[in-house]
């Protein structure tokens, strides 16, 4: 029962069994430490492997194979000598998991003992550790006695892809046992050497449909032309299998001439195998193929329909725009995407009234997302519809809309969206999106924005637009301290920016706080950089009660790098009580260049507690020309070489050096607006 809850909690009263009086208990324990897989068992575990008991030995075996902690191997390799067999072959499979080469020598040994399991185990984890060491003992023991060890051998060596094992496994296509045949061709296939092609078409014959399966799908791993007209014949094989792997083959090769056999087959009895056939004729993208698949749009099975929409995207003949336009209706959620997203792979303007259609009647967010995706990829000639699009009462479609137009990035939709800007569920996308255009009629706009105090709009949206740098929140649901009401969806927004099964968009749009706004208009303003910003941002800077909006401000004054700005930043690199709004004033002290930042950055590189303030204080003083600079960033220089300047945390001693990779790393994107700039939490930190 421990095993199958999987609960961390469970850890400790699993090992404190292990040595139970009751060998069932311990058994059993063993088999839950090894689900659970948690490193804290692994010496316990090891303590196992020398009790009396072999069953309770077998299952610590198998267990730190679960595991997969590097400290079982040699425990593990000792356990290789067991007295029972049955916990010979659990070592080797464990050390087959955990795939340390430190095992391969033992387990070569192994492939020579009486005991026929104990050979098998040692084959099987050859294969796994994939140490070419083992290719010439496995090559041997494709002439053992046993069948299960030949056809593991045969599985091993096409694990490791060495090619001296080419011409033996050819050799053991004649096998008389038709799993080792089987084995044999899959691994020919996994190594892909020329040299199989014909013994392997040969096989295609061969009286056991598993043994002919796998001929075909290593025919079409291998991928070589020799192939096409054997798997053309194999398309008409009794067994289905066997046909699947014909038609998915001749997708791999990307033959012109299966075309019309891949067709014919198109009605084959077999879904699935009408479903390699559709894939093929996309991956070999012939536009005879076009008619066809349009039949097929209408298959009885939704998976053979949404591939046929697929594999029409994949040859891209504009025959397929008025198909797929009639797809949008189908009855299947997944087949609706397909056609959405292949109108937009065909770019169509046809499709555009569809997809406005399919924005406000589809039931389905994922659909209505791969719509909003599609309008932005036809481009120019859906503008004039998603702008009437704005003015729909469905929300979902106004914030696809905007999405679109976002994409698109026409100026034809500025004045629009400044229009629906005072939309509290769209305020921060359209600023971003007003921002990306960087058109200056948005300036008034935006101001009026950053200095609102009221509203409700939630910043996560804004994110899922692509306007800021793509960085992941991974919080719990908040609360910002204008809406009390609601929680702060951010999962649901970064959801919508980034996957296609969006259930809702309303969740998103609805629950946004003003500073929210408030960040999001600052670093639009900063994409337009126009003067008229700069002093409503220096107010956001001094008086904003939100850190990440005076941090935002900071970021935006420095991209406009008006001179007017430099005594504001000065006195938040100073004054400011968040470390990054010191750290982004700082920066923007660099960019505008002035000089009379040179000595509070000196200040700020000698006296703040954090190290990534003193850093960025430097970095930022290095790009001002000034003599008064050149003693401090020598010191620094210094100080960069013991690391102790640059430490996360406030200083505290030498000893307290940020990881060299981390100290290397570019710090630019500290100084970018990121998706968690606009979620705030009930006391507006991050």
């Amino acid at each position: 029962m421990f095993g199958k809850i999987v609960d961390m909690r469970a850890v400790e009263p699993l090992i404190n069994v292990l040595e139970d009086a009751d060998t069932l208990v311990c058994v059993n324990a063993a088999y839950a430490l090894g689900k659970i897989g948690d490193t804290s068992a692994v010496e316990p575990l090891i303590d196992v492997l020398e009790t009396a008991d072999e069953d309770v030995r077998q299952n610590a075996a198998i267990a730190l194979g679960e595991i997969g902690d590097g400290r079982a191997v040699e425990p593990l390799i000792c356990a290789l000598g067991d007295e029972d067999g049955d916990v010979r072959q659990a070592a080797a499979y464990a050390l087959g998991k955990i795939g340390d080469d430190t095992a391969v020598e033992p387990l070569v040994n192994m492939l020579e003992t009486v005991d026929e399991g104990m050979r098998e185990n040692a084959a099987q984890a050859l294969g796994e550790i994939c140490d070419k060491r083992a290719v010439e003992p496995l090559i041997k023991t494709l002439e053992d006695e046993d069948d299960g060890v030949r056809m593991l051998a045969a599985y091993a060596l096409g694990e490791i892809g060495d090619d001296r094992a080419v011409e033996p496994l050819i050799r053991v296509l004649g096998d008389n046992d038709e799993d080792v045949r089987q084995n044999a061709a899959i691994a020919l296939g996994e190594i892909g050497d020329g040299r199989a092609v014909e013994p392997l078409i040969r096989v295609l014959g061969d009286n056991d449909e598993d043994v002919r399966q796998a001929a075909a799908y290593a025919l079409g791993k291998i991928g070589d032309e020799r192939a096409v007209k054997p798997l053309i014949g194999a398309l008409e094989d009794e067994d289905e299998y066997v046909r699947q792997n014909a038609a998915c083959s001749l997708g791999d090769i990307g033959d012109g001439m299966a075309v019309e056999p891949l067709i014919s087959v198109l009605e084959d009895g077999d879904v699935d195998v009408r479903y390699c056939a559709v894939r093929a004729l996309g991956e070999i993208g012939d536009t005879r193929a076009i008619k066809p698949l349009v039949k097929v749009l209408e298959d009885v099975d939704k998976a053979v329909r949404k591939d046929a929409a697929l594999a029409l995207g994949k040859i891209g003949d504009e025959r397929a725009v008025e198909p797929l336009i009639k797809v949008l209706d189908d009855n299947d959620g997944d087949v609706r995407w397909a056609a959405a997203r292949v109108l937009g792979v065909l770019g169509d303007e046809r499709a555009v009234k569809p997809l406005i259609k399919v924005l406000k009647d589809d039931e389905d967010g994922g659909v209505r997302w791969a719509a909003t995706n599609t309008l932005g990829e036809i481009g120019v000639t859906a503008v004039e519809s998603l702008i009437e699009a704005l003015e729909y009462e469905d929300e979902d479609v106004r914030y696809c809309a905007v999405y679109a137009l976002d994409t698109i990035g026409d100026v034809r939709a500025v004045e629009p969206l400044i229009k629906v800007l005072g939309d509290e569920g769209l305020c921060a996308v359209v600023a971003l999106t007003l921002g990306k255009m960087g058109d200056e009629r948005a300036v008034e706009p935006l101001i009026k924005v950053l200095k609102n105090k009221l509203g409700g709009v939630h910043q996560g949206a804004a994110n899922a637009s692509g306007a800021t740098d793509s960085v992941d929140v991974v919080e719990p649901p908040i609360k910002t301290p204008e809406d009390e009401s609601g929680g702060v969806h951010q999962d649901g927004a970064r959801s919508f920016g980034k996957i296609r099964d969006v259930v809702s968009i309303k969740p998103i749009e609805s629950m946004l706080g003003a500073a929210g706004m408030r960040a999001a208009a600052a670093n639009a303003l900063g994409g337009i950089s126009d003067e008229r910003a700069v002093e409503p941002l220096i107010k956001a800077l001094g008086e904003d009660g939100h850190r990440k909006v005076r941090r935002i401000s900071a970021l935006t004054l420095g991209k406009i790098g008006d001179a007017r700005a430099v005594e504001p930043l000065i006195k938040a690199l100073g004054e400011d009580g968040y470390r990054k709004v010191r750290m982004t004033a700082a920066d923007a002290l660099g960019k505008i260049g002035d000089a009379r930042a040179v000595e509070p950055l000196i200040k700020a590189i000698s006296e703040d507690r954090y190290g990534e303030v003193r850093r960025i204080a430097t970095l930022a003083l290095s790009k001002i020309d000034s003599e008064r600079a050149v003693k401090p960033l020598i010191k620094a220089s210094g100080d960069d070489e013991d690391g102790a300047h640059y430490t996360d945390t406030p200083h505290k001693a030498e000893g307290d050096l940020m990881p060299e990779e981390k100290r290397k790393k570019d710090r630019s994107d500290y100084f970018m607006a990121r998706p968690e700039d606009f979620v705030f939490d009930k006391d507006g930190n991050d």
